[in-house]
């Protein structure tokens, strides 16, 4: 990808955030499960339920696995409101502003859309997030909340993504669901060097804060 920017006299970069007038970039995953057979277990069809509770899984854990899809202090820059990015704790059918996507819930297309990660996560972390999200939301039949219908619904009523890197880093630490998905171990070893990172950029006095307040106060 560098090479191709490069000939093209252009720089790539995964950057959740790169300009602050432009829209972010997010990465997208889009999941199904199949059985021993190769039937879609999603396939609202079968009457098993199982879409739901995937979403159901995956909504429980939105919020303490947001440090994993979110895990720089500038992917949190997405999470403005009218910024293209998600920011309330919703799914829907089919609804483009959720931060979770049902495309499909009959037949073998049948998935849902994860639509919170930033294009800087590591995708086999933010994979593992999800997955273990829909494990457990399959194994304890978790039923989601209800699916939204516009974008006022879901400020009536949702929780809120967090738009700061340090409270999403300690609900992480904090998380049971994050420790069985990932392992205490691992779980604490992210917490704990992502926590360093954040403190190593904070004390940093950036450009910004000197036009911003250097000639006020």
């Amino acid at each position: 990808m560098a090479q191709a920017a490069r000939h093209h006299g252009l720089a790539s970069t995964f950057m959740a955030k790169p300009y602050s007038d432009q829209a972010g970039s997010g990465m997208h995953l889009h999941i199904s499960v199949l059985d021993e057979a190769g039937n879609n277990i999603f396939d609202q069809d079968n009457g098993a339920g199982h879409l739901d509770a995937a979403i159901g899984g995956v909504m429980h854990s939105l919020l303490d696995g947001q440090a994993i899809f979110a895990p720089h202090g500038n992917s949190y820059r997405r999470f403005q409101p009218d910024s293209f990015a998600p920011i309330e704790c919703t799914w829907g059918r089919d609804h483009r502003g959720a931060a979770v996507r049902v495309p499909e819930w009959h037949g073998a297309a049948a998935r849902l859309e994860h639509r919170v990660a930033g294009a800087d996560a590591n995708p086999y972390l933010v994979a593992t997030a999800l997955l273990g999200g829909i494990l457990h939301g399959l194994e304890q039949r978790i039923a989601p909340p209800p699916a939204i219908e516009d974008e006022a619904h879901a400020r009536q009523r949702s929780e809120h993504l967090t738009h700061d890197w340090l409270t999403a880093l300690e609900r992480f630490a904090a998380s049971p669901a994050m420790a069985d998905i990932f392992g205490t171990a691992y779980r604490d070893l992210y917490a704990r060097i992502k926590r360093h990172e954040a403190r190593e950029l904070m004390a940093r006095v950036t450009d910004v804060d000197r036009q911003t307040y250097l000639s006020r106060l």
